[in-house]
């Protein structure tokens, strides 16, 4: 079958890290992710091209979690007074 790689921000081992993943064209939800620091210097040459894209996916989840975590920060401050 036919497999692919992603450049993400995952949890790995305990701690969020930059980490490749392999995935089956067809399982995507089945990607076995691995720290990028573990992997070849190819490998990690070739995600080079992909860290602005990853970059950006990041900060814009940043954006949108942001909000919503000090409003439920808040939320707890007030109820617990």
């Amino acid at each position: 079958m036919p497999s692919s790689n992603s450049l993400g921000w995952v949890q790995l081992r305990g701690s969020w890290r930059i980490g490749v993943g392999v995935y089956c064209d067809i399982y995507y939800d089945d990607t076995d992710w691995t720290p990028i620091a573990e992997c070849t210097l190819d490998r990690r040459t070739s995600c080079v091209a992909h860290f602005q894209m990853l970059l950006k996916a990041v900060e814009e989840e940043a954006r949108k979690t942001i909000p919503v975590l000090d409003r439920a920060i808040a939320e707890l401050s007030s109820a617990i007074g």
